[in-house]
């Protein structure tokens, strides 16, 4: 099982060329700890039934770590197996302890670790991060985005989007995001398709 720290990023071209807007990265493949089950194509009913169970899972690993108590603020996010840690914790090695905990956990296909060293955030940076989220959402519902492709999440300002989508739809929402007030960072975890999948997919 290969474990490296954090996200390989990648700056998006053309995204970053907009005024104003907040800097866009893309997660490297390398970046993750590699789970047991390859990538998927599309989240249905049965997919997003199975990343709930793995959330689920997820959070009840946590309480297998006592130094976690009082000290931590850990959200793991799922979306087609594709499970992304969020949060702060005491030391460096629990981070990576718990990245590769998790990617054992049945059906996740990977995991990126974005877990940072350091104390919690308190209740106003959650709420803040919240709003951004909600804020977020709103612009792309405005600009045409279909949100049911994606998941969102903000952490400390920084937006978290996960999706399957073409490449196209994925610098769109990027792009909305990252032209939302109070956004730091957008960094997109995309498992991309080709232009042709939605006709494909929508015809049968």
């Amino acid at each position: 099982m290969k474990i490296q720290k954090g996200l390989s990023i990648l700056l998006l071209s053309g995204v970053l060329l907009l005024t104003g807007c907040a800097p866009v990265v893309i997660a490297g493949a390398g970046a993750a700890v590699v789970g047991t089950n390859v990538a998927g194509s599309s989240v249905d009913g049965k997919t997003n039934a199975s990343d709930k169970s793995i959330q689920f899972k997820a959070i009840g690993l946590l309480s297998d770590y006592p130094e976690l108590k009082g000290k931590s603020n850990v959200e793991p996010v799922v979306f087609n197996g594709i499970l992304l840690l969020l949060g702060q914790v005491p030391s460096e090695n629990l981070s990576q302890r718990l990245a590769s905990d998790m990617a054992k956990l049945p059906g996740v296909k990977m995991v990126y670790n974005q877990l940072t060293v350091g104390q919690a955030i308190n209740i106003g940076n959650y709420l803040a991060d919240s709003w951004i989220t909600s804020k977020v959402i709103s612009a792309m519902v405005s600009s045409g985005v279909n949100t049911l492709k994606f998941k969102v999440v903000t952490e400390s300002s920084v937006v978290y989007i996960m999706g399957i989508v073409t490449k196209k739809e994925g610098q769109k929402a990027a792009s909305v995001a990252a032209n939302v007030s109070g956004v730091k960072k957008v960094v997109t975890v995309f498992n991309d398709v080709p232009d042709t999948f939605k006709s494909e997919n929508t015809s049968s």
